[in-house]
């Protein structure tokens, strides 16, 4: 009805989202292909998040929203099962982060490359994960998923899998040989992560495959801070049976390198400093060596008095302390004698 007033299929909301959008994340397979017969751009980005640099097209948006038949419309209809969205990430990574195996299935089937990685290394197999879908993980791998890959932040698929709080997925990935230890650039553990979203049974793998009970993080965090922070009693329990060390939070030491870095930077600005102040006598001296200096020379020594225009102030050096008097004094003083 609306099409046929001549309402545009083009019309866009100022985050880009047009009715394909909106139809391809709500699974509306029917309005999906009247936009598509009716002209729509399959290919026009929009941002999914406002907050976030996510800009995806249709097909990413009815993959996040888990609506196999949707996808399977616009593939048919010629979207691109490699297209990006704007922070690298395909629609299987979308699917992913959905957490609907049925559309893994269906893009893995239309060739998606499982391997693809984001522009800050996410995989597929991290946002199944983190999604806490156990199917979606389960044919992320057997289609060839690489449970070792690692984020640029050091996150492994195991972290991820134990924020998720999936148990069934944290087995999975140990089995398939996940290093448990594996620490980010902050240096948390899988066991930090699962101590703040997952529950006792995740707890219990990770312990049970070698997890350190006392390993702490770049800002001094164990696991049981972590289980104690977000009220995990059982967790807590688990992990004083495991070791865990009963001590109050202690910033972590102070990175020598960083140290060092400061210390440079340190005495950068004091030499930055030194050298602006003795930019800054120097052009004093320069002013205080003006025409009004007036040499008096007397005997073996001589006195230079500096001052203003007004002969006022200044800069006084007095070289030796002598005596003088100018040759008129002298004739003033001899006559004063005389008349006395």
């Amino acid at each position: 009805m609306l099409l046929d007033g001549g309402a545009s299929v083009a019309a866009a909301t100022d985050l880009g989202d047009t009715a394909l959008h909106w139809a391809a994340v709500g699974g509306h397979v029917e309005v999906i292909q009247q936009l598509i017969g009716a002209g729509a751009d399959i290919a026009v980005t929009a941002y999914f998040h406002a907050s976030v640099d996510d800009g995806g097209q249709p097909l990413h948006w009815a993959s996040v929203g888990g609506f196999a038949l949707a996808v399977e419309a616009l593939l048919d209809a010629g979207a691109s099962i490699a297209a990006l969205s704007d922070d690298r990430m395909t629609p299987l990574h979308w699917a992913g982060r959905g957490g609907s195996a049925e559309v893994l299935r269906v893009l893995l089937g239309a060739g998606a490359d499982v391997g693809a990685t984001s522009d800050n290394g996410t995989s597929a197999l991290h946002l199944a994960c983190e999604r806490g879908s156990v199917e979606g993980v389960r044919l992320l791998l057997s289609a060839g998923a690489d449970p070792t890959v690692v984020c640029c932040n050091g996150r492994t698929t195991l972290h991820a899998a134990s924020r998720g709080g999936s148990a069934e997925a944290v087995r999975m990935l140990l089995a398939a040989g996940v290093e448990v230890r594996a620490t980010t650039n902050d240096g948390e553990t899988a066991l930090h992560d699962v101590c703040c979203q997952g529950g006792a049974d995740a707890v219990r793998l990770l312990l049970a495959a070698g997890a350190e009970a006392n390993a702490t993080d770049r800002r001094g965090n164990s696991p049981l801070h972590k289980a104690c922070c977000w009220d995990k009693t059982e967790v807590v329990r688990m992990l004083l049976v495991a070791g865990a060390e009963r001590r109050p939070w202690r910033p972590p030491p102070r990175d020598v390198s960083v140290a060092a870095a400061a210390a440079a930077a340190a005495a950068a600005a004091a030499a930055a400093a030194a050298a602006a102040a003795a930019a800054a006598a120097a052009a004093a001296a320069t002013t205080d060596a003006s025409p009004s200096c007036a040499t008096l020379r007397g005997g073996e020594g001589g006195a230079c008095v500096r001052g203003g225009a007004g002969g006022g102030g200044g800069v006084r050096r007095l070289q030796g302390v002598v005596a003088a008097t100018t040759p008129a004094t002298r004739g003033s003083a001899v006559r004063r004698r005389r008349d006395g």
